[in-house]
């Protein structure tokens, strides 16, 4: 992407419900588009979409959100959390961190009217999935749904747990340095204090 063309975020912690490596182990994870294959709107559901948040009405820009959800085994939705963001307007994200959290609201609002039922016989299972929904401002931008699509949600979460793991083993290291460092001055210490044998 070219400088100043806009901004694009993945967020390591989501604004909505947590860690977004947290979703539901019992959950199947399936890409964005192939839910149909399982499940189909539930009678007279339609698939609400998000207006544009009025606190920003007035400044136009074009915003993406990939909201990942799971459809419960009920055929509603929630655990919705921020996987991507992306938005024209590189310098207000910059500034606000609650810009793309608006948005991500909005999106929210909208999938959690949505309701589905399972295609065929059997216990449902929840399923983990993904939204890519925008926001039209000014309507300039080609390919929006594209600048922040999740298009392998299973690699998606997969890197982010490789990423939540990376950081709690450089934590685990930095502590186990820093009680080896305590113990060395402590016996440092007792010698001074006690002298050696």
């Amino acid at each position: 992407m070219k400088a100043g063309m806009g901004f694009a975020l993945s967020f390591g912690l989501a604004c909505l419900s947590g860690p977004v490596s947290a979703i539901d182990p019992t959950a199947v994870i399936v890409d964005e588009g192939k839910l149909g294959l399982t499940h189909q709107l539930a009678p007279g559901t339609q698939l609400a979409t998000p207006g544009y948040p009025a606190s920003y009405s007035g400044k136009a820009d074009d915003v993406c959100i990939a909201l990942g959800y799971t459809v419960k085994p009920d055929g509603s939705t929630g655990d919705f959390k921020l996987l991507s963001a992306w938005t024209s307007d590189r310098a207000i994200a910059e500034k606000s961190d609650r810009y793309l959290d608006t948005f991500a609201s909005a999106a929210a609002q909208a999938v959690s009217q949505w309701r589905f039922a399972p295609k065929g016989e059997g216990t449902p299972q929840p399923i983990a999935t993904v939204a890519t929904l925008t926001f039209r401002g000014s309507g300039a931008t080609p390919g929006l749904a594209d600048r922040c699509r999740v298009s392998d949600l299973a690699a998606f979460y997969q890197r982010q747990e490789n990423g939540r793991l990376a950081v709690k083993r450089t934590v685990e290291q930095a502590q186990a340095r820093e009680t080896a460092a305590q113990i060395r001055y402590a016996e440092a210490h007792a010698q001074r204090v006690f002298g050696t044998r």
